[in-house]
């Protein structure tokens, strides 16, 4: 997240803007002697958007997961699934080499980079992670996928 403050608004003098969020950034106007401050325009949303228990996940969270952990651009998909219980789910995580992945470690990065998510794991919202080789990947009701990589 990046919070931007606005010293010429008079209300609500800050913005917050999410990873995912798509920005223009035009030249700033003198403001101050030798001082430009530029002017950001919110253009949409980049990305799709994964609800893990209350958590939003958003690609680059999971792109930024999986560089960390194979220190290289992955190709991945996901499936979110009910499971046995009414009130938790199955996070299914597709990925290249799924060997060096391990649920636990996932887990603990993803967690860096939504801390959200923290939550929806002590909660019990979000039952398991399973892992599973891309290769197998079919894309069915709320499933994600990593176009960049793919």
């Amino acid at each position: 997240d990046l919070v931007v403050t606005d010293p010429f608004r008079d209300s609500f003098d800050f913005t917050r803007y999410l990873v995912g969020d798509k920005m223009k950034v035009y030249p700033g106007r003198e403001s101050f002697p030798d001082h430009r401050i530029p002017t950001l325009e919110f253009m949409g949303r980049s990305g799709e958007v994964l609800n893990l228990g209350g958590a939003n996940v958003h690609e680059e969270q999971i792109n930024s997961t999986l560089r960390t952990i194979y220190d290289r651009p992955v190709s991945w998909g996901v499936n979110k699934r009910e499971s046995e219980r009414p009130e938790g789910i199955v996070v299914e995580l597709y990925v290249e080499n799924p060997e060096i992945l391990e649920a636990e470690e996932f887990e603990e990065n993803l967690a860096q980079y939504v801390p959200s998510i923290e939550e929806a794991y002590k909660l019990d919202i979000v039952d398991s992670i399973q892992i599973y080789d891309i290769s197998s990947y079919e894309i069915t009701g709320e499933a994600k996928i990593d176009r960049m990589s793919v």
